[in-house]
């Protein structure tokens, strides 16, 4: 079933079928199974999922806008947060996916690899947008690196080399463009994409992708997700929320308000309590 896999290789491997169906607007016309394997990485803990989106592929039109607040006291503070929650109609399509989250523990050199088999149903090959099975992976990692010295200028340091993102598919390693951001307080992360086309006719789709890093790469986080071919072209009625500002001012806290409510019944009940002396 997944030629590339090796035994040796599934101490951290999860094997799950993914076909339940989870998208609001749409039947799914793909299920998933998927499986991944570590090395060289520590203390994992796995997600797999499968679920259905919404890709917008026009223009956004018919827009609305609606203002409303977020008010919390709290430390004798006042926060008002200002939102604009916005709507919109656009046009798109829907995707179903396959996608594996690792809360990881790089110990050196460390490497994740990801086989997944798309079952396409044939029933529902006349939903496909031009009736061709598109997809897209994308692989992730973030995390800390430790710098090394420039060998030019022992004082200087630079980051480590990047991640290496490949696809395995066809048994020989095909090397994917990526990008990677270091960041200068010891964070990077690093993310690559592959779009291609399945062959049409086909219903029974194999897949698998490897990324490694280096021992300077302290890799914590690794994401990758499989989309499956566009379905179901249609308007869609979609929003977000934007903050447009936050107002903060110091308010008395429930104990003071309560002193407060007690001093002014004091000072009434004396006003009351007065007695009035008329001397001739």
């Amino acid at each position: 079933m997944f030629r590339y896999l090796r035994p040796a290789c599934l101490s951290a491997c999860l094997c799950l079928l993914l076909s339940s169906a989870t998208g609001a607007f749409a039947a799914r016309v793909m299920t998933f199974t998927a499986v991944h394997a570590t090395t060289g990485i520590d203390d994992t803990s796995e997600w797999i999922s499968s679920s259905s989106s919404f890709w917008e592929t026009g223009n956004r039109f018919n827009f609305e806008y609606t203002l409303r607040d977020e008010v919390v006291i709290e430390n004798g503070l006042q926060t008002t947060s200002h939102f604009r929650d916005v709507s919109y109609d656009v046009e798109g399509h829907w995707r179903d996916a396959a996608r594996v989250n690792l809360d990881v523990t790089a110990i050196g050199e460390h490497t994740a690899q990801f086989w997944v088999i798309g079952t396409l149903l044939p029933a529902e090959v006349p939903r496909l947008i031009d009736g061709a099975p598109g997809f897209q992976a994308s692989l992730y990692l973030s995390g800390d690196y430790v710098p090394g010295p420039v060998p030019e200028y022992p004082d200087l340091l630079q980051p480590p080399a990047p991640p290496v993102f490949a696809d395995m598919s066809s048994g020989t390693p095909v090397a994917l463009p990526g990008w990677t951001n270091y960041d200068p307080s010891g964070s990077f992360y690093g993310s690559a994409f592959h779009a291609f086309t399945g062959p049409r006719g086909q219903f029974r789709f194999e897949y698998s992708y490897l990324l490694y890093g280096n021992e300077d790469l302290l890799t914590s986080y690794i994401d990758f997700t499989l989309y499956g071919p566009g379905y179901d072209q249609q308007i869609l009625n979609q929003g977000y929320t934007e903050l447009l500002g936050i107002e903060v001012i110091a308010v008395p806290e429930p104990g003071i308000w309560m002193m407060l409510l007690a001093g002014a019944g004091v000072i009434a009940l004396s006003r009351q309590s007065r007695t009035v002396v008329f001397r001739n």
